[in-house]
């Protein structure tokens, strides 16, 4: 085959490696403890679990994933589950799109030949760059483990991605048009995005709110920089106050997390705590806002420090550091800002990861661009030999998560089997029975189909406990 032919093969392997993970995922996954409790395998009511979800969080992810569990099977067989999942699946692969689309910018590193388009290989890379990033770190968990946090938190990545990939694009350059439907659009989708989560709302604005006064101050003509300001942008903040509105006024606020253990698990430090003890309550911040960071940035400065050797092995003195392009430059100081206030306005708590998720996901963005602009110039040679490599670690990745799941369906199989079976309204299993077996660090299985939380469970219309 010709050199042409292999780059072909390579962007394909690339590109539909994801994908595969993606449906491996989504399909033959088995139903967690906590989508057992909150109705899988049983018979869906979905007005009800919309308003119960609201009332305990007001997020729509929730309310998504309360309303469409009950639709799903305990493990998949043909039915209207089908649907959900395939939905799961195209917004994983919609995920690593806007990140690349982000990325890259509006050309897509799409290359054109007489009618024919396709994309190129460098573009390919970063798209795999992406996946790697997400689902070789610990970060990836939420998005494949169990389909309560995969609703939640997939769903919340996308809205921030679908919802601040307009802005990115207006600081580019990109679109600079002024037409009505945007303005509906953009109020509608910031509602939307007020309503996602609880930090993510909060970190945009502070981050829109800044750059506005950042450049009045530097160009000292407020009435200029209001008036260059398009008008559906103006609109999405005003809906993303709205939502919040919404949440905070009409949901319970933060009560729904304090009251179920976050206190206690992520050290929480209260407003009333800062006021009592401003000394100890700082210092416990202080800690917190460290660890969050090193959560965030670790994974990204390992990545980038690999990558700036590289970048100087083969280009050495010719690499350019930071873009020159003025529209690359400004997408990468939003997303360095609003990562940053991410991690700070979390600094209540020592976050967890899926907490961080979407500042993770900022910055893996800033990682993206970055390889970009440091790998211009490579010759084909260093290319196609960072595009295998990005391919054999993918192959892995996919690989194990294909074993892990494929094991875990046939021994969670035996015990719906032995539920199924049982004389009795009661049955028993052992913790054994249930229990997934997951990698080091990078995970790669999923969540029990039984929690310790949960019990006891009902299951098939029978009551499971453990067995003494």
């Amino acid at each position: 085959m010709t050199r042409d032919v292999w780059k072909k093969v390579l962007v394909g392997l690339l590109v539909g490696l994801p994908i595969v993970f993606f449906i491996v995922s989504y399909f033959l996954i088995t139903v967690s403890g906590e989508d057992i409790f909150q109705g899988a395998g049983t018979a869906p009511d979905v007005w009800k679990d919309l308003r119960e979800a609201f009332l305990h969080n007001a997020r729509i992810p929730d309310m998504y994933a309360w309303a469409v569990i009950n639709f799903f099977d305990y493990q998949y067989r043909f039915g209207i589950d089908t649907i959900f999942r395939l939905i799961d699946v195209l917004l994983g692969v919609g995920m690593l799109v806007l990140m690349t689309r982000v990325a890259v910018g509006k050309s897509w590193g799409m290359k054109k030949k007489g009618e024919r388009t396709g994309m190129t290989l460098g573009t390919a890379m970063l798209w795999a760059l992406a996946f790697i990033m997400m689902f070789l770190t610990p970060h990836g968990r939420v998005l494949y483990a169990g389909f309560s946090a995969i609703h939640n938190y997939l769903l919340i990545v996308m809205i921030s991605l679908g919802f601040g990939w307009w802005y990115l694009k207006w600081v580019r350059g990109e679109d600079d048009r002024e037409q009505w439907w945007k303005v509906v659009l953009m109020l509608g989708f910031g509602v939307v995005f007020g309503l996602s989560s609880n930090l993510t709302p909060i970190a945009f604005l502070i981050t829109v709110v800044g750059f506005v006064v950042v450049e009045m101050v530097r160009k000292r003509k407020i009435r200029e920089v209001i008036g260059k300001l398009p008008r559906w942008g103006i609109a999405g903040v005003i809906g993303v106050v709205l939502g919040m509105g919404v949440a905070y006024i009409y949901g319970p606020g933060v009560s729904g997390y304090l009251e179920s253990g976050y206190t206690e698990e992520y050290d929480y430090v209260s407003f009333e705590d800062l006021r009592k003890e401003p000394g100890r309550s700082a210092v416990k911040i202080a800690k917190h806002t460290v660890r969050n960071f090193v959560r965030v940035f670790g994974p990204v400065l390992g990545v980038l420090v690999v990558v700036a050797v590289v970048a100087w092995l083969a280009r050495r003195d010719e690499v350019k550091w930071w873009p020159e392009e003025k529209g690359t430059r400004m997408v990468l100081k939003g997303l360095i800002a609003f990562v940053i206030v991410h991690v700070v306005i979390a600094a209540q708590l020592d976050a967890p990861l899926r907490i961080l998720l979407p500042a993770y996901v900022g910055a893996v963005m800033v990682l993206m661009i970055l390889v970009k602009e440091w790998s211009v110039g490579w010759n084909a040679r260093w290319e196609v030999c960072v595009g295998l490599g990005l391919a054999v670690v993918m192959l892995g990745v996919v690989g194990m998560r294909t074993v892990l799941a494929v094991e875990y369906r046939e021994k969670a199989g035996k015990v719906l089997e032995k539920i199924g079976a049982a004389e009795g309204e009661v049955v028993c299993v052992t913790r054994e029975e249930v229990k997934s077996r997951v990698l080091p660090v990078i995970y790669l299985g999923q969540e029990d189909m039984l929690a310790e939380w949960a019990m006891p469970a009902k299951v098939l219309g029978k009551e499971v406990v453990w067995c003494e």
